[in-house]
């Protein structure tokens, strides 16, 4: 920053600042902005867009809205870009024409500002053919799928909202199955209880004859 405002002090200082004002702020600076209205309004999709600021404020967007993002605005950016582009010329400043390098320099500006969106573009192409959900595709149809928005984002409180009702839906499995096990564990002590008492009626009815080790009932045992 300090080396920026040397150089603008010198006194060429004034021809730097206008070139950097006249490359930085043209065709790129267009260009970007079209990119960006290109991405949301037909990539994203400005009913999307539209129906996802309805959810954040609470207030419904109508359908001009999707009109000046979708059909407006790029066809206004697209002409002004138009007109920019056939409108550029050599800079000059007091009647005096900059050189050749110095007009060079300032496409480099331009172009530098605009070529960070085919880089991450040739990225994002390449990263994919490495990812499991996009084997098997042609270059058109992983152009498509890596065009198309990802279905499963949403507002942080809806995901707040799920995960809540995630953890009360395991605590009340936990809770059911809590409940099915101490049922088990009372129907399993009733029927130790039964089969205890099962065993004594032997011993009510009484036998007798213990030499054979088999055993008959007592036919005069009143209990009987």
């Amino acid at each position: 920053m300090i080396d920026t405002c040397y150089v603008f002090k010198l006194q060429s200082g004034i021809y730097w600042l206008e070139l950097m004002s006249y490359y930085s702020s043209g065709w790129s600076l267009v260009l970007i902005g079209l990119c960006e209205a290109m991405v949301f309004s037909w990539v994203y999709s400005a009913k999307r867009l539209m129906k996802d600021i309805e959810t954040m404020t609470g207030s419904k967007l109508y359908m001009h809205w999707w009109v000046c993002w979708s059909i407006i605005t790029p066809l206004l950016l697209i002409a002004i870009l138009i007109f920019n582009i056939i409108d550029t010329t050599p800079i000059s400043y007091g009647g005096y024409q900059l050189p050749s390098w110095a007009q060079t320099l300032g496409w480099l500006m331009a172009v530098v500002s605009v070529v960070v969106i085919p880089i991450f573009m040739i990225y994002e192409i390449v990263k994919s053919y490495k990812d499991p959900d996009y084997e098997g595709l042609t270059f058109g149809a992983r152009i498509c799928k890596l065009t198309k928005p990802n279905r499963n984002w949403k507002p942080s409180f809806e995901k707040e909202a799920e995960q809540k009702l995630l953890k009360m839906r395991a605590l009340s499995d936990k809770l059911s199955a809590n409940s099915v096990s101490n049922l088990g564990n009372i129907n399993t002590g009733y029927d130790e209880k039964t089969e205890n008492k099962g065993r004594q009626i032997p011993s009510i009815i009484g036998y007798s004859n213990s030499g054979s080790g088999h055993t008959e009932p007592d036919p005069d045992d009143t209990r009987l």
